[in-house]
């Protein structure tokens, strides 16, 4: 599990339920594909977070109260976009988000992460790419959110010396990757990279997904509960 950081606003990531499909005809409007295989993951604390990773890691060292108890989750097979949904994709969609582009001063650019978006505004997205995309490619896709489950699977990477760190990079994350702020209401302090920035700057973890570890918060499918005690199948 990923120390939680205090970023201002959600964006969201583009996942699909089936495997990944060249997006050939649509320009920029569909988001990339990459298939993330079936597989086992650990969700929950299940190890001490160090202190020097931030003030939230030296406040819950183990964790938040709903991140435990650890437990086993099974997941089949699905795909998820390379990088969260930018400004550009999104206003095909509604081109009247336009406006909140430089709004506190982020997220200006077509390639930046798209800013201001609702739960309500992400699932309405999912749904008119699969009206305008998904239904229209030989083997139709369906566009959604993933659950907590997929995107941690997804975010950890398949690199078997990492899957059980706190992060695809290790127990650590490198100093030219922290795009994130755990204080400062999630604003960028003099001297740090602008937070959000533009999607895929960072190298990718070994799935060839890009910004798992900052940039934006991002929304998914399920809804808010404690984790069960028992092993779990396609949670959603």
């Amino acid at each position: 599990q990923r120390v939680k950081s205090s970023r201002l606003v959600p964006s969201l990531p583009v996942p699909f339920s089936l495997a990944a499909t060249p997006m050939m005809g649509f320009g920029d409007a569909a988001p990339s594909l990459r298939a993330i295989p079936a597989g086992t993951l650990h969700m929950g604390f299940g190890k001490s977070i160090p202190a020097s990773l931030g003030p939230a890691a030296a406040t819950f060292p183990h964790g938040d109260a709903d991140e435990r108890p650890f437990h086993a989750v099974e997941l089949s097979a699905f795909a998820l976009g390379t990088t969260e949904v930018t400004n550009a994709q999104f206003e095909h969609f509604d081109p009247t988000h336009a406006r909140y582009r430089g709004r506190l001063n982020m997220s200006r650019g077509d390639d930046d992460a798209v800013l201001w978006v609702s739960w309500e505004d992400a699932t309405a997205y999912c749904a008119w790419l699969t009206a305008t995309v998904g239904a229209k490619l030989k083997e139709p896709l369906v566009y959604r959110l993933p659950t907590e489950a997929e995107w941690e699977h997804a975010a950890r990477g398949n690199e078997s010396g990492t899957r059980h760190a706190l992060y695809w990079t290790g127990d650590s994350v490198p100093a030219a990757m922290r795009n994130h702020n755990d204080h400062n209401a999630g604003l960028p302090e003099p001297g740090q990279l602008p937070i959000p920035t533009r999607v895929g700057r960072f190298a990718p973890n070994s799935f060839g997904l890009h910004d798992t570890l900052g940039n934006v918060e991002e929304w998914v499918h399920d809804y808010y509960a404690r984790y069960p005690a028992t092993p779990q199948r396609d949670p959603c």
